[in-house]
């Protein structure tokens, strides 16, 4: 959320104070889930997306592959 000066103008809100080694903890594991998340988008793209590099994976999995590739 971004703060309001009395003008309407954006300004630098209080920052998340982190109080105890268990919040420092959360909010580490967010940070790293966010760039995790990042960079699965980033190598499942649509448009670099490459079956076979991938096909394996799918070993073992209850599935039947209806596509030809």
């Amino acid at each position: 959320m971004v703060a309001k000066d009395d003008d309407g103008t954006s300004v630098r809100g209080p920052g998340l104070i982190l109080d105890s080694k268990e919040s420092i903890r959360r909010f580490a594991r967010s940070i790293q889930r966010q760039n995790q998340t990042n960079l699965r988008n980033e190598k499942f793209k649509p448009s670099e997306f490459e079956i076979e590099d991938y096909i394996v994976l799918l070993d073992g999995h209850n599935l039947d592959i209806q596509f030809d590739f």
